[in-house]
């Protein structure tokens, strides 16, 4: 069975490229595409998260408050944690230019790595050499601090 386009921009995304193609083809098939207009919010800050969005077309500005914007573009999956637990938007994000996205669902999400146990394996393995990577990072960190003293 041929690839959906969307399918195939799913597995060019380091998250969601650990996932076998039956399990992209699913999740294409259950995203919802949300076309917004330029200046118009995505989601903000502090609300809950149910959902990751992937930007196909257009720019978005993620933004943490009186921090500088951060700029996504297309092809980017943004809220990925969103997919494995419950939590909160840590960001507002708004169009930048006209956008169209693809709001991937938790509830389907999950239900897709309960159909699919070896990509649901291959993405915990994933996600734990992230956090492993992230935990040497601050480690490192915290020790240039203390040296510092």
């Amino acid at each position: 069975m041929p690839r959906s386009e969307d399918a195939r921009r799913f597995a060019e995304i380091p998250f969601l490229s650990n996932l076998d193609g039956a399990a992209l083809d699913a999740i294409a098939f259950a995203s919802e595409t949300k076309i917004l207009r330029r200046g118009e919010r995505l989601f903000t800050r502090g609300e809950p998260a149910n959902c990751a969005y992937v930007l196909i077309t257009g720019r978005l500005a993620l933004s943490e408050g009186d921090d500088a914007e951060i700029l996504v573009k297309p092809s980017s999956l943004i809220g990925e944690m969103a997919l494995l637990v419950e939590s909160e938007r840590r960001s507002t994000a708004n169009a930048v230019d006209p956008s169209v996205v693809l709001l991937i669902p938790r509830q389907v999400f999950l239900r897709i790595l309960k159909n699919h146990p070896a990509s649901a394996v291959r993405l915990r393995d994933f996600c734990a050499k992230r956090l492993a990577a992230f935990t040497h990072g601050l480690d490192a960190a915290s020790q240039r601090f203390q040296d510092l003293d």
